[in-house]
């Protein structure tokens, strides 16, 4: 056991090593955004170079984080995506949804423009935040909307779908969706709210969105039926 982890388990603020190990970080009893893990699970403990970090400088002045600090007596360093912790990237996830999107935009110093669209993707795909409320998150970034609606970047030869049949092994399948850019994520983000308002993507049991009948057709190509 390293002198650091010794220490978090003689304050009380762990009961043994066993409880620390679950995921490395120091949980806040009453976090300002109950929701988010970067908040519940703020303080991250590395084992390897015995130290705490946070995701973000802001993250220091919360109470619960000075708290740790005074108590251990140790510094916190910043690393927004610490390995095995909740980063931004989980913010972003966590409160990009109906009942969260409020959050994010008030939080939106906390992480970054690319990580908030990429949370904006998952939660209109997840079927948890209406294309409405995604649009006003996007209001708040400098993220345009494609005059085409999005309809070159949904076709094959935009090159950002990818639709994947997935076979349930009875006759039947799906095709799910495979939309991801790493090098244009305001494409990316506009197509996940066309696909959804435009009919390329219907919503199946339990929320989620895959690839329409006429989604399917439009992105291959095949012209509609007279």
């Amino acid at each position: 056991m390293t002198p650091l982890r010794e220490k978090i388990i003689q304050a009380g603020l762990v009961t043994n090593e066993f409880q620390l190990d679950l995921n490395d970080c120091l949980e806040d009893p009453k976090p300002r955004y109950p929701r988010s893990r970067m908040f519940k699970w703020p303080v991250h403990v590395d084992g390897h170079e015995d130290r705490l970090t946070v995701c973000h400088m802001l993250m220091t002045f919360e109470p619960f984080v000075q708290r740790i600090m005074n108590l251990l007596a140790a510094p916190v360093e910043i690393e927004p995506e610490p390995a095995g912790c909740h980063g931004i990237y989980h913010h972003a996830v966590d409160l990009a949804d109906d009942a969260g999107w409020r959050n994010l935009i008030a939080t939106a110093h906390y992480v970054t423009p690319r990580v908030i669209m990429r949370g904006v993707v998952i939660g209109v795909l997840a079927g948890r935040l209406a294309t409405a409320h995604a649009r006003v998150v996007l209001d708040t970034l400098d993220a345009p909307e494609p005059d085409d609606r999005s309809a070159f970047n949904l076709s094959h030869a935009g090159g950002l779908l990818h639709p994947a049949f997935i076979d349930d092994g009875a006759g039947k399948g799906k095709w799910v969706i495979n939309l991801y850019s790493r090098r244009d994520p305001i494409a990316e983000v506009w197509a996940a709210i066309h696909g959804v308002e435009d009919g390329w993507f219907t919503r199946e049991k339990y929320g989620y969105h895959n690839m329409s009948t006429v989604g399917l057709a439009r992105h291959m190509g095949v012209p509609p039926a007279p």
